[in-house]
């Protein structure tokens, strides 16, 4: 499953040639990229939001991992200024060779969310997906994320049952 982490720690992941470890990356974005435009975007994540309202914002995807979700919406809701950000270096890469590929003007980082690397205020939508069950202190990373995010920003998120006994996702 490319769509994970894991994939790296992989014995053939890390004996790779560097054009096998560039076309891994690229198919990791790639398959994401693929499912977002399947399953028809933001609107089936965050019903609340329409898509004339993410036109010409500054967004932040949190845990963007090899970035395909974030160029998908880049391309479909036409975002301003637009970055994304995960603790694995090895997707910064994929993110970025893959929004160079597609043409895509995206910027890639990795680090945490409990210290995000940007200005405050900067940003109109922070959108973070499958990521608050994975971090160490929500409770920081929730902070950062309203330091970063202009005084009418919206904080989007999706994560599954948090801290239920029976969630593997934990």
């Amino acid at each position: 499953d490319l769509s994970h982490f894991e994939i790296f720690k992989h014995e053939k992941y890390k004996q790779a040639s560097i054009e096998k470890l560039k076309e891994i990356k690229l198919k990791i974005a790639s398959q994401r990229y693929n499912y977002e435009s399947e399953i028809c975007g933001i609107e089936k994540w965050f019903p609340i939001i329409s898509s004339e309202e993410l036109r010409d914002k500054s967004v932040l995807d949190l845990g963007c991992a090899g970035g395909g979700c974030l160029v998908y919406w880049k391309e479909r809701y036409q975002f301003g200024e637009t970055k994304g950000i995960d603790m694995n270096p090895s997707f910064e890469e994929a993110g970025r060779l893959f929004s160079q590929q597609k043409g895509v003007d995206i910027e890639f980082r990795t680090g945490y969310g409990e210290n995000l690397p940007y200005e405050s205020n900067c940003f109109d939508f922070i959108i973070s997906n499958d990521v608050f069950e994975h971090v160490h202190d929500v409770e920081k990373v929730m902070n950062e994320c309203f330091r970063v995010l202009k005084s009418d920003g919206k904080l989007l998120v999706r994560f599954p049952q948090y801290l239920q006994p029976l969630e593997s996702h934990s």
